[in-house]
């Protein structure tokens, strides 16, 4: 039952949407969403499963005027070509739950799934980029109205 269910996904028949990748920008064009998918492991080959699907982890970043402020695991979905597609079907978690129980996926993955504390701060170096801009802003500004009273 479950491998039919997968195979339902897979074909992305029965409200299973497969959206493309790339940025989506917010109303004011400052701020975009973006992601990414990382391959994790092969689909095996079993009846009704296409060959070469493969599990992925879709990353989300939230960028502001193209710095990368936000970095996070957004879900499990499959793809093809070791994940190098634009196009990828959502997993949610009760069957990804179960395709672990059924041995398809590995079982050491939790089931919603984390990215290391170096991955985030990798992904996220724009949110410190503008932190020291504001730090340097805020100290340059009390020093330049300093200047203008001494030489008034």
């Amino acid at each position: 039952m479950f491998r039919g269910l997968l195979v339902v996904l897979t074909l992305g028949i029965g409200g299973a949407v497969a959206l493309p990748a790339g940025d989506r920008p917010d109303a004011n064009g400052l701020v975009s969403h973006s992601h990414r998918l990382v391959f994790l492991s092969h689909i095996p080959q079993a009846r009704g499963i296409p060959h070469g699907t493969s599990l992925c982890v879709r990353t989300r970043t939230l960028r502001a005027l193209g710095l990368p402020l936000w970095h996070r695991a957004a879900e499990y979905v499959l793809a093809e070509r070791r994940c190098r597609t634009e196009n990828f079907i959502s997993l949610p978690r009760g069957l990804f739950a179960t395709g672990q129980a059924e041995g398809i996926f590995p079982p050491a993955l939790p089931t919603k799934p984390k990215l290391s504390l170096t991955s985030r701060a990798v992904g996220s170096w724009g949110a410190a980029v503008l932190l020291l801009a504001g730090l340097w802003a805020g100290r340059a500004l009390p020093a330049r109205a300093r200047a203008r009273r001494n030489n008034a």
